[in-house]
This record gives C-alpha cells, sequence and structure tokens, in this order.
C-alpha cells in the first residue's frame, strides 16, 4: 500500500463494509468526492494536518454541519479498516474534534 491513495483505501472500505450501508452509495460519492477535493494524497502522507486544512477551507463552502458529517465519515472510514485488519495504523482523524 506504499503509492496507495485516498481514494484506494475508499474503494477498498466500500467493498469490505460500506456496501453493506443503507446509504451506502450516497455515502461512497461523498467519501470519493472529498478524496478529491483535498487531492487524492498519498495514505502515507495524509495526516491530521491535511484533513484541518481541508476542513478549514471547506467550511466557507458548506455548513459546519456538513463539513461534520464529512469529518465522520472519513474518520468511519479509517476505525473500520482497523477493525477488519486492512489497513492498521492510527486513525489521522482521532483527535479532531467537531465544529460546534
Amino acid at each position: 500500500m506504499r503509492k496507495a491513495r485516498l481514494s484506494d483505501l475508499v474503494d477498498m472500505w466500500f467493498k469490505a463494509h460500506g456496501h453493506t450501508l443503507k446509504d451506502s452509495k450516497y455515502r461512497l460519492a461523498r467519501l470519493l468526492a472529498m478524496s478529491e477535493r483535498m487531492g487524492n494524497p498519498l495514505l502515507r502522507k495524509f495526516n491530521t494536518s491535511m484533513f484541518a486544512n481541508y476542513r478549514a477551507d471547506r467550511v466557507g463552502e458548506v455548513s459546519t454541519s456538513t463539513v461534520n458529517h464529512e469529518l465522520r465519515y472519513l474518520r468511519a472510514v479509517f476505525n473500520e479498516m482497523d477493525r477488519l485488519g486492512l489497513y492498521e495504523v492510527i486513525n489521522p482523524l482521532k483527535k479532531i474534534r467537531q465544529f460546534k
């Protein structure tokens, strides 16, 4: 997974778990759009500050509620992939708090 990108992780998550969710296609589309807006970074380079910068820019375009949903969706991808043993890293979004 050295050259894997964020969208690759999202695709793996969808195949392993995401397809079972009630809003699976909607969630997949949102996650892939987020990845694209962030420049589809290499997974090994994706970190807390990268998402924090994305979020700061994004909040000027959409509501804080939308940004909070995006945080929860992407955080859940990292958590589930770790639970399944498919991508065992410390979740880079673990310490990011939602906006009030």
